[in-house]
């Protein structure tokens, strides 16, 4: 049954400028709130290039309806890209006229009130009202973190989901230059991939198995490439970009019985957009934001995370915005909203909310404990154990 607790939270401020932040504002603008700001550096500049699948359009599609968006045919074109659909959703954002704020979020001044820095400019900041605020900062969770800060006893604790992590790489490619009309897979023998591991442990690669290694539809019409593998964590930007070669070498299509060289293919920051690197690494160590909810202080207001900021689900399992959108509509069932206002919000929603997670977090742990196990039955310590 709900347990309804009296709110008046009139001022909704969304921090974040990814999808699930867009998507929030959306869905609380077509459940009737008015007054709303969406915070964000980044917000109406999209040029991420990761892609989503058809599932993740699907049921963004359906936590915005009557609002829709256009779902991709294929996987591995440009149309799945996390910037095709960061563009639908903000096209929505302006059509709705929900008021955006493009600085970033620095820290709770009082129970209704946050303060905003530009990151370009620390001059220039401001300080704005906020009755509820959305934490969808992703894994950063800046807001929370920062109330974490101001209290004695953290507000919320940030809980890895395993003992495991592990560092993961990206480098972007594009083939643009090739004719893709003849595509062929490359078909690896086993001293080839011996020959592969040889090198991978000159640069540092601890294990006797080769790094996972993903990549997106290499037979789509889209000829740049995001490639994601594995890497040790402590590997320079120059052995990650060797690493990279070496494993787009291995892996990659022939064209038309012409092996690839990687090196000349490796997608350049453009003018336009400087900063986005050949290559990058990430942490692969996910982790869980308990209570779901905060009701707020005198020096910060009621705060709730979502998205990433509740629970950072790994890239691989491609479920991330998928587990965002089961919680929003959760969400949604737990507040009451009357003349634009959030008059209440359900106390159950913190029991409701772990039942969705439950899945999603399974899957996660059973993931990270076969990417452990794969490691360890080829890592160098268990081959000198079987040495001796």
């Amino acid at each position: 049954m709900p347990n309804f607790q009296k709110i008046n939270a009139s001022r909704i401020v969304v921090v974040g400028d990814g999808p699930a932040a867009m998507i929030t504002c959306i869905k609380l603008s077509l459940l009737g709130v008015k007054h709303l700001t969406l915070v964000g550096p980044r917000i109406g500049n999209y040029i991420r290039s990761g892609e989503f699948n058809r599932e993740v359009f699907e049921q963004v599609n359906a936590a915005i309806s009557p609002l829709t968006i256009t779902i991709p045919n294929e996987y591995g074109s440009s149309a799945n890209y996390i910037r095709n659909l960061e563009k639908q959703l903000y096209a929505y954002v302006q059509q709705l006229n929900i008021n955006c704020i493009r600085k970033k979020f620095e820290t709770c001044v009082g129970h209704t009130l946050i303060k905003l820095i530009n990151p370009l400019d620390l001059t220039d900041s401001e300080i704005i009202a906020a009755d509820l605020v959305f934490d969808c900062t992703g894994s950063k969770r800046a807001v929370i973190k920062n109330i974490n800060q101001t209290l004695q006893q953290p507000a919320f604790q940030i809980t890895p989901l395993s003992d495991f992590s592990f560092t993961f790489a990206m480098a972007r490619f594009d083939y643009s230059l090739k004719d893709g009309s003849g595509i062929k897979w490359a078909k690896n023998t086993v001293i080839e991939d011996l020959s592969l591991l040889l090198k991978l442990h000159r640069l540092g690669w601890p294990f006797f198995v080769l790094p996972v290694f993903y990549h997106f539809d290499w037979e789509s019409s889209n000829s740049k490439q995001n490639l994601y593998f594995q890497c040790p964590d402590n590997a320079t930007p120059d052995d990650v970009q060797k690493m990279a070669t070496l494993m787009e070498d291995h892996y990659s299509l022939h064209f038309n019985n012409e092996k690839i060289d990687s090196i000349r293919f490796f997608h350049a920051p453009s003018k336009k957009h400087p900063d986005k690197k050949i290559t990058s690494t990430f942490k692969f160590a996910p982790r869980l934001t308990t209570p779901c909810f905060y009701p707020g202080d005198q020096l910060s207001p009621f705060v709730i995370p979502l998205g990433d900021s509740l629970l950072d689900v790994p890239f691989i399992f491609a479920e991330s915005l998928i587990t965002f959108t089961k919680v929003l509509k959760q969400l949604a069932s737990s507040l009451i909203i009357e003349n634009a206002v959030i008059t209440a919000f359900d106390l159950n929603y913190e029991q409701q909310v772990e039942k969705q997670l439950t899945s999603p977090i399974n899957k996660i742990k059973e993931g990270l404990l076969k990417l452990a196990e794969r490691n360890a039955q080829g890592s160098i310590f268990e081959e000198k154990q079987r040495m001796f």
